[in-house]
């Protein structure tokens, strides 16, 4: 069974790390400059570290630590990740990891991007435990995910504003839908915004249209083509009054093999002002 790599190392004075348990696979690249602060306090070093380390059964762990200290300084690095990993249930991706060592560590954000993109975005954040010699098992739910191809990282920030990166290398992969499929909305009841999820597994037409309980059409919410996916309708109901509403949901075109497919679904909903 392949095992992983667990490390720790103290920065004294900014010297090269040492890491202090067995190294299967470990490599650091270091790279520093020194900048002024300002005329009227010392020289500042700030150093990145580039870690590359762990084999294991179920994840691969690359990090980035970035840190700015006056001379004399004595830094410690915050936290011994032992595992990163995700699960997926249909769009709803779960992240769980873990600690086994942190030192003044305030919290975790979780950052996602598409792997197209070199752009990162800020989807939550996890408080951390601050300084803890105890196993520490974290998780973090990120819901509503269109399909595509998803990279996840942890950024790390201790009490000082000091952070590090850990990436998880396996690519998240949110598939296209199986099923025809149209939700509650939601809040239900609602005043005056709410929403609805729609799911399409072929190319087709797809329509949503509200009706009051006597039956007349008073808003046409969707009327389009549209390609397979997981799709959220925003509605706001501020110009009707308060009652109930039914929408109907309709998806139609062809399956892969040339069949036709026609879908619909009826659902009610309460606007409460």
């Amino acid at each position: 069974m392949n095992t992983f790599v667990c490390f720790i190392f103290i920065i004294m004075n900014l010297p090269a790390p040492e890491f202090l348990s067995d190294q299967n696979t470990a490599s650091v690249n270091i790279s520093n400059e020194e900048k002024s602060v300002n005329s009227n306090t010392v020289s500042q070093n700030a150093y990145t570290y580039e870690i590359k380390a762990g084999r294991s059964d179920f994840y691969s762990h690359s990090s980035q630590l970035h840190v700015e200290a006056n001379e004399n300084d004595s830094i410690v690095l915050p936290v011994v990740l032992f595992y990163f990993y995700h699960t997926v249930d249909r769009r709803k991706v779960t992240l769980f990891w873990g600690t086994s060592f942190e030192i003044n560590n305030d919290s975790f954000e979780i950052e996602r991007k598409n792997i197209y993109s070199e752009e990162w975005s800020r989807v939550g954040s996890v408080t951390g435990h601050g300084t803890s010699a105890v196993t520490n098992y974290y998780t973090f739910t990120d819901d509503g995910l269109n399909t595509g191809n998803y990279s996840y990282r942890l950024k790390q920030i201790d009490h000082n504003a000091n952070f590090e990166y850990f990436l998880m290398n396996k690519t998240v992969k949110i598939g296209l839908p199986a099923v025809y499929k149209v939700s509650q909305n939601y809040p239900n009841p609602f005043n005056p915004d709410t929403k609805i999820d729609y799911v399409i597994t072929n190319d087709g037409k797809v329509t949503l249209k509200l009706y009051d309980i006597s039956g007349k059409e008073v808003a046409s919410l969707l009327d389009k083509n549209s390609t397979p996916g997981y799709y959220t309708i925003d509605f706001n109901g501020a110009d009707l009054p308060s009652g109930i509403y039914i929408y109907k949901y309709t998806a139609s075109g062809f399956e892969s093999d040339g069949s036709r497919y026609d879908f619909t679904d009826i659902k009610s909903m309460l606007l409460i002002k």
